[in-house]
């Protein structure tokens, strides 16, 4: 399935890529179809996530002897994910991708970072991106 974004404009669809919009509305004459419509959230933008591996990862990494992936794999486990059921009707936790969030998301998920450092590391302080040089 092809995502296209766009603007309705006076109640008309204006792809930010008509062309390619047209081409594949095109390959699907005659055919039946299915549109989805909802509200457009940037991901979280490149400078978010050099800042996130270049910040909160490398200092948690260097606290706790971690390799960077490993650090993010226990912050996406500790602060970032959904409670599913298992077996037995018992909740599990299960890792979110981080590379899914909004940029508002990822922000929200910085400030956890920050607080729970703060807090399990005795004082771990993550630097704000504005404070870290880190413009995003």
């Amino acid at each position: 399935m092809t995502v296209f974004v766009g603007e309705v404009v006076k109640g008309k669809f204006i792809p930010d890529s008509p062309s390619e919009f047209g081409l594949a509305y095109c390959e699907h004459e005659g055919k039946r179809v299915v549109v989805n419509i909802g509200r457009y959230h940037q991901k979280r933008s490149n400078a978010q996530n050099k800042y996130f591996w270049a910040v909160p990862i490398k200092l948690i990494s260097a606290k706790t002897g971690y390799t960077p992936e490993q650090a993010h794999d226990a912050i996406v486990n500790e602060l970032h994910y959904e409670l599913c059921n298992g077996k037995n009707g018992q909740a599990i936790k299960v890792p979110k991708p981080t590379r899914n969030l909004t940029t508002v998301e990822f922000m929200e998920l910085i400030a956890k970072i920050q607080h729970w450092a703060d807090e399990f590391f005795e004082g771990l302080y993550i630097p704000s991106p504005n404070e870290s040089g880190y413009e995003i």
